[in-house]
């Protein structure tokens, strides 16, 4: 762990062209960069389902996170990004379904865009890892 810092590969197709990576733990502090749902080939998961794009991405944060020593269960806020607001019960569905009654705090904003058209949220999270 060179510096302290560990990372997560961005596993998509912007990750090589922007340089980042899907997320990086220095210390106890895990940060987890917006994540959509599309997998290591570019392909977009369940497209025109926004709830569906959000349990994807869920899952795919829920991973990283034990690659990282940690779980769903230490994050303490999410901010979600969405191109449809009037689908936030959607939304607020599936991340329900990942926190059961966990208190983090959440931003929601509605964008005009993301990196493709067929994606309809992005979330990224920060967390901790249990002592």
């Amino acid at each position: 762990m060179p510096n302290g810092r560990r990372c997560v590969p961005a596993g998509s197709p912007w990750g090589k062209k922007f340089g980042y990576v899907r997320a990086v733990r220095i210390g106890d502090c895990i940060v987890v960069s917006g994540t959509t749902a599309i997998d290591v080939r570019g392909n977009i998961k369940c497209k025109g389902d926004i709830h569906g794009q959000a349990i994807v991405v869920l899952r795919k944060i829920k991973k990283i996170l034990g690659e990282l020593d940690s779980s769903i269960d230490q994050v303490f806020r999410t901010r979600v990004y969405t191109t449809d607001i009037s689908k936030l019960n959607e939304i607020a569905r599936a991340h329900q379904a990942f926190f059961k009654g966990k208190k983090v705090t959440n931003t929601t904003v509605q964008i005009s865009a993301l990196a493709h058209p067929e994606l309809l949220v992005e979330i990224e999270v920060e967390a901790m890892v249990p002592k």
